[in-house]
């Protein structure tokens, strides 16, 4: 019966680590990579409950060790209930390229003038990585470019300044009037991981404007897809309240 009830505590211990991890980092009580680290060893708890609730069932046929059948059957539901849906988010994870920096310019993307200044920051190498970075972009984004408008660079920053400042989960934390650019910090839905955005407003044709952006996630590997759904997502509300370009 030992694997049976090993099964079962198991399978306690990963919802239990799940949860925390889960719920710790989404709502900033422990930070977001120590909750990502908790759900990864829950995960691994609830796959060997799996496994071990499966030996369990198996002893358990036998009529004199019956009564911890059921504690073998609650985890392997438990650890099916945790793995699956976890193994299928990793089985998709493989589709995003081994990136944590996009941006809408490569030869000369916007610069971060002062995200290194922020504590969390301190001895990150915040410049971009040409070479490694624009062939893995060019390979998994190929929509991501300039948002162009005939509006002018002035009119353009206000409504990038607006459009900052309602998106979900951003924080906008620094604005260069001169540069006609901005910075700030935003946070993935679940274990609220960081990602660096600036955006800068430059001028266009005929007087109109070039939005620019990068994002840059704080994990060094990669972001899952996190700053190209940054800039997607921004771009697709700012182009709301911006004139379109005009047909060629």
């Amino acid at each position: 019966m030992i694997p049976a009830w090993l099964s079962l505590l198991d399978a306690v211990l990963a919802v239990m680590f799940v949860a925390f991890g889960i719920a710790g980092a989404h709502f900033e009580l422990i930070p977001p990579l120590f909750g990502f680290q908790l759900f990864v060893l829950g995960m691994l708890l609830a796959a060997l409950g799996f496994f071990v609730g499966l030996i369990g069932i198996l002893r358990t046929r036998d009529p004199a060790f019956r009564t911890g059948r059921r504690a073998a059957l609650i985890g392997v539901l438990i650890g099916l209930a945790i793995v699956l849906p976890t193994a299928t988010i990793l089985v998709r994870s493989r589709d995003f390229p081994l990136l944590n920096d996009v941006t809408t310019d490569f030869a000369d993307p916007p610069a971060f003038m002062h995200a290194g200044l922020l504590e969390e920051n301190q001895n990150r190498n915040l410049g971009y990585d040409r070479a490694r970075c624009e062939p893995l972009q060019k390979a998994a984004y190929r929509t991501i470019a300039p948002l162009a408008t005939p509006a002018s660079p002035a009119v353009a920053f206000q409504r990038v300044k607006v459009v900052a400042a309602r998106m979900p989960d951003w924080r906008v934390i620094y604005v260069d009037p001169q540069r006609l650019a901005l910075e700030g910090i935003a946070a993935s839905g679940l274990f609220r991981f960081r990602e660096d955005f600036v955006i800068e407003v430059r001028p266009g044709a005929d007087g109109g404007s070039l939005i620019e952006m990068r994002s840059k996630s704080r994990g060094e590997i990669s972001d899952f897809g996190a700053n190209a759904a940054q800039i997607h997502a921004f771009f697709a509300m700012l182009a709301r309240q911006l004139p379109a370009p005009k047909p060629a």
